[in-house]
């Protein structure tokens, strides 16, 4: 009979645990919640194996189905559950101190912020209010009723061209026009990322960390004055700049009296510089196990236009002409970083250059990840209609996203065993669902597989008499 996976020993050089179940169920008897009776708690961790488990659509109802095939009608306790006991803030912080683990001090922590819409379908769900459908086609955008969140995603580690993006906050920015919603929901966008921004840096200092460098990549979004005049020690903002935007350099040191200017005498736009052919220099980074050779250019230290005095460097990556069937075409684009001080009254680039630039390249992780919540994860399928709860039950779905991510990165890595690809969620899905399933038929302890006791096919075990009939009951008939 197999040993239960939750009473192995602790994974060490000698006896590695390398099963996503293990570091799952860790990561799952840590999580905080706002009670210490056992009956919220253990209703929490079957939610938990149940979201797993259901491959259909993953509302409360099909949930309590998943867990208890014959039971109709959903408890009210499950309603209540993100209502009253499950707090996303502590959850989330208590995954951000668990990717503190596999980032170093001495390197920088690399997040990356972006904004999502949840399409809703009921009229009185808290926050959901029209926003644009990019379903439709991009001539004919539309509109549809949908919440919108802020997430923020750690690159687990920074310094692997194979990082995924692991959810570390997870923010409502809801409209202020929106009919039912909390105050302390209604934001902005950008108001969402310096929010998750300062809340990970309080995370880093509260762990003794206050000289290890943020490093935060937004979209066109975080093409702002807020974002980009957002200074907090030891953190560093970028984020990809319009081509017309506005910059100049510094002014002459001063001399003499009078104020001290702030703009330089020579103004230019990145798209008046990326047409010239010479200050190009080839940029090689890895990226999912692929070397690619990026032409860039640097210019600053500048100032933008309207946005004072901090000072910024842009970097300009060339754009690509499609002359090949395999290839692809890609616009020019320009980024903006943040200057630090170099010690000498002068300015650098918080990282080397082959390292941002393969930041910013990685920033598509994220989207990556929306993809996988809102496709297969179930992110907003759950109709619960309470202010809080409406906005918890979503937070849920991005939770026990970042924890399966973060398991199987403990247990497999990114690559796999060849070492020749990255695993996808289907296969460490796959592998927790059966990982559960075992574990409950080790439980049991029947051979039936092997053909012993077995009557018409099935016998009395677990596996026969309540395994079978929930992973039958997951499916939607």
């Amino acid at each position: 009979m197999k040993t239960p996976i939750h009473t192995q020993e602790q994974p060490d050089g000698a006896n590695p645990i390398t099963h996503p179940v293990y570091h799952l169920q860790q990561l799952l008897q840590q999580l905080p919640t706002r009670t210490q009776r056992p009956e919220p708690n253990q209703t929490l961790r079957q939610l938990l194996y149940a979201e797993l488990l259901a491959p259909t659509h993953k509302t409360i109802a099909q949930l309590e189905r998943t867990h208890q095939p014959h039971r109709t009608h959903p408890r009210p306790a499950a309603y209540r559950l993100f209502q009253r006991y499950f707090q996303p803030d502590d959850a989330f912080h208590t995954l951000r101190l668990h990717t503190l683990q596999h980032c170093p001090p001495e390197q920088p922590y690399c997040v990356i912020a972006d904004g999502t819409t949840v399409p809703r379908t009921g009229k009185s769900i808290p926050g959901a209010f029209w926003r644009q459908n990019p379903q439709n086609a991009p001539f004919a955008r539309g509109l549809r009723w949908a919440q919108s969140f802020v997430m923020l995603g750690a690159l687990v580690p920074p310094d692997d061209g194979n990082a995924r993006c692991v959810p570390i906050e997870w923010l409502p920015a809801f409209s202020q026009r929106c009919a039912r919603a909390q105050e302390g929901s209604r934001r902005s966008e950008i108001a969402g990322w310096i929010e998750g921004v300062r809340r990970v840096r309080a995370t880093l200092d509260a762990a003794g960390r206050t000289q290890q460098l943020l490093v935060c990549v937004g979209d066109g979004r975080g093409d702002t004055k807020a974002w980009g005049t957002l200074l907090l020690p030891n953190t560093v903002c970028c984020a990809r700049a319009r081509r017309d935007s506005l910059w100049c350099d510094l002014p002459e040191a001063h001399t003499g009296r009078g104020r001290r200017r702030v703009y330089g005498a020579r103004w230019w736009r990145p798209c008046e510089v990326w047409q010239g052919r010479t200050g190009w220099q080839m940029v090689q980074i890895h990226a999912r196990g692929r070397a690619i050779r990026v032409p860039v250019r640097v210019l600053g230290p500048c100032r933008r236009k309207d946005w004072g005095a901090p000072v910024f460097f842009v970097i300009l990556v060339r754009g690509r002409r499609k002359r090949r069937k395999r290839e692809k075409t890609r616009a020019p684009q320009a980024f903006w970083v943040q200057a630090v001080g170099d010690g000498q009254g002068g300015w650098q680039l918080p990282l080397a250059l082959e390292r941002l630039v393969g930041l910013l390249w990685q920033r598509w992780e994220i989207e990556v990840c929306f993809r996988s919540l809102k496709s297969g994860f179930g992110l907003g399928e759950k109709p619960c209609w309470g202010l809080v709860s409406g906005e918890r039950s979503v937070s849920w779905s991005a939770w026990v996203y970042g924890v399966l991510v973060l398991s199987g990165y403990r247990a497999w890595g990114w690559l796999r065993a060849g070492g020749e690809r990255r695993w996808t969620l289907r296969e460490v899905l796959r592998d927790v669902r059966w990982g559960v399933l075992l574990e409950n038929w080790a439980s049991g302890g029947c051979g039936c597989c092997l053909g012993k006791g077995a009557k018409n096919g099935l016998c009395g075990c677990w596996w026969c008499r309540e395994g079978l009939w929930i992973w039958l009951g997951a499916f939607r008939w």
